[in-house]
């Protein structure tokens, strides 16, 4: 019963959450894929698309039943991140009791990354609940389904790629043989077939967008990423919420040889997880989120080998809930979706129907103007490769876009990076101009630019 209720009052706090504050940058991209998605457009065939396709389909299917609306993806990532809480909490309830498990699910379900990234459209909360599910039917000798459910998890997001593997050494070892672990291999192909799929009909296109431009242009633009990476993995010693999440679980992983077997999955997962994000550069906070969920059943551990009962309990659990506290207030003054209306409004009202706008993916989104073919994500302009190339993959260069803009292609132009106006010399450009918070409308071209 009290795991229940903590349950539903996590359940409350995300979704009000993502009904109101929450939001990324980064999002917006995703929205905008599933928008080009229900208008018949298909990732890396018909645009570049550096993520697997799961997540996209999924917030597709969203637009599609419920309109072009960002609210709908952020409900249904609540609803997956609380999903995968509850069946970790609900693995550690039924070896350890409520006590620790309601600790789990508060560790888990309150931890910053995985409040701010699970309740967004971006595929944390999917992969989370995929990744947990894998998990618990795993530990169930459900083989053949959570190998489903292990792809299905890489399907939305390559960061989840390790759970796979993890889980099919544990059944083979369990079984000891890997023949026994054959129906996990099946399931996970089978999850795994948006992927395949992609890559049977579009091999080029889609073995680029998944493997080359990671490989070779990620770290383009971040010379410094060294330093950052450092950074972000070392962020826990500034925050007393990370640094209990990362002290107990490191308790709790040197107690895992006296710990039944399923326990040592988990902080096989766990481990395995924060290694293999880590090791993309650049690297950020958020992908940690990932392995949160494993990590919370082997902080649980630590807790209990350390000992002092419902005060250590109560202690890690107050820290959590504070280190959450820190972080709305902290982020009262960032951007919400909210704050878009009126950009939107002034670009719908200067922009003709048909014209060519360059905006964020966000303003593509809401306003529900296509992009021009190439200009589908901002990120892909750091790919400097020759034009013939660049189209073939549905991308264009960061220079031949700059000369574009120069010539006056665009009919409007919106920008939220204040140093662009300088380097483009927009106020040459254009005549009209408005401002709204941090983000910029250009439109109006200059007698000499019109034709």
């Amino acid at each position: 019963m009290k795991l229940g209720l903590t349950i539903a009052a996590l359940g409350a706090a995300l979704l009000i959450y993502s009904q109101t504050w929450a939001f990324a940058w980064d999002e917006g991209f995703h929205l905008l894929a599933a928008q080009l998605i229900t208008r018949g457009r298909h990732p890396y065939g018909d645009f570049l698309f550096a993520q697997p396709p799961l997540n996209a389909y999924w917030n597709a299917l969203l637009v599609r039943v419920f309109g072009p609306a960002w609210r709908p993806s952020h409900f249904a990532a609540a609803i997956e991140t609380l999903a995968a809480v509850w069946l970790m909490a609900g693995f550690v309830r039924r070896r350890m009791g409520d006590r620790y498990a309601i600790c789990a699910a508060i560790l888990a379900g309150l931890n910053v990354e995985v409040f701010q990234f699970g309740s967004i459209a971006q595929p944390y909360g999917i992969c989370m609940l995929f990744s947990a599910t894998a998990f618990r039917l795993a530990v169930s000798g459900c083989a053949f389904a959570a190998g489903i459910a292990s792809g299905a998890a890489a399907s939305a997001s390559l960061l989840s790629a390790p759970v796979g593997p993890v889980l099919l050494v544990w059944i083979a070892a369990r079984q000891r043989s890997f023949r026994d672990a054959v129906p996990f291999v099946w399931g996970g192909l089978v999850g795994f077939i948006p992927v395949l799929w992609a890559l049977a009909k579009w091999p080029k296109q889609t073995w680029f967008d998944l493997v080359g431009f990671h490989v070779h242009y990620r770290q383009a633009q971040w010379s410094d990423w060294p330093a950052h990476d450092f950074a972000v993995v070392t962020s826990w010693l500034n925050s007393a919420q990370g640094f209990v999440l990362l002290g107990l679980t490191l308790v709790g992983l040197f107690s895992l040889r006296r710990a039944r077997p399923e326990f040592q999955l988990c902080g096989c997962l766990a481990v395995g997880l924060a290694v293999f994000v880590a090791a993309g550069h650049p690297t950020f906070p958020q992908y940690f989120s990932l392995a949160v969920p494993f990590a919370a059943v082997i902080a649980v551990v630590g807790l209990e080998r350390i000992g002092f009962g419902r005060i250590a309990v109560s202690v890690v659990i107050a820290v959590t809930c504070a280190g959450l506290v820190r972080m709305l207030v902290d982020s009262g003054d960032e951007t919400r979706w909210a704050d878009f209306r009126e950009l939107v409004q002034t670009v719908d009202r200067v922009t003709p129907p048909g014209a060519a706008l360059y905006a964020d993916e966000q303003i593509y989104f809401l306003t529900g103007r296509m992009p021009p073919a190439g200009l589908e994500w901002s990120s892909g302009h750091k790919v400097e490769i020759p034009l013939a190339s660049a189209r073939s993959l549905h991308l264009i260069p960061q220079s031949e876009l700059d000369r574009e803009v120069r010539r006056g292609t665009f009919a409007t132009l919106e920008t939220c990076y204040e140093s662009e106006i300088d380097r483009l010399g927009l106020r040459k450009i254009y005549s009209q101009e408005k401002r709204d918070d941090d983000c910029f409308v250009f439109w109006d071209k200059r007698s000499d630019r019109k034709g």
